[in-house]
């Protein structure tokens, strides 16, 4: 017998003790988008204790113990005794509109491994918005070929370019550009 909570009783039990706007997700999509990163998965959301359940915590198979996460979050979720750090984190971490968690993700990787925002880079570069849209756009889709997928395990069991890698490409594509410019510059002289 299967007595684990269900996604339904976990969505009912928070919806009036949980304002949405803490979330990354509205609660008519809670059953379907991940609590912290708002995004829509093929598989289905995983049910992630509050307090652990393992030893020596033992926390329980209840409502008031579980939210609903995508894979990539409930392995980066807080698992510790500390009832209030589980919303405390979604609250902090999560992103007002669906999508664009991990976009924000890889920005916020970007700007540390380069030491300036991706903005920078580009009023840095010359770049604005239009050229960015047409040339770096194709530049950063022919880096990302060279780029490799992490399977089952990584990025919290889910398949992809690792934020790592796009980084990579996104640096690699400024380089080629600023050498591109620098031919056209030489060219022209």
């Amino acid at each position: 017998m299967n007595c684990k909570t269900k996604p339904a009783e976990i969505i009912a039990y928070w919806l009036e003790r949980v304002y949405e706007g803490d979330m990354g997700v509205d609660w008519c999509d809670a059953d379907a988008r991940c609590w912290r990163c708002g995004t829509a998965h093929s598989s289905p959301l995983q049910r992630c204790h509050i307090i652990p359940a393992c030893e020596p915590f033992l926390g329980k198979d209840e409502p008031s113990n579980l939210v609903l996460l995508c894979a990539r979050c409930h392995a980066e979720a807080p698992s510790c005794t500390d009832s209030s750090a589980m919303w405390a984190w979604i609250k902090r971490t999560s992103k007002p509109l669906y999508d664009t968690f991990w976009a924000y993700r890889f920005m916020e990787q970007y700007a540390s491994e380069v030491g300036e925002t991706f903005e920078t880079t580009m009023k840095n570069e010359g770049i604005n918005e239009e050229e960015l849209a047409c040339l770096l756009t194709k530049v950063f889709c022919e880096n990302l070929e060279n780029c490799g997928f992490h399977f089952c395990g990584m990025n919290g069991g889910q398949s992809g370019i690792s934020a790592a890698s796009k980084v990579w490409a996104l640096k690699n594509s400024f380089a080629m550009l600023r050498s591109h410019a620098a031919q056209l510059d030489w060219l022209a002289q």
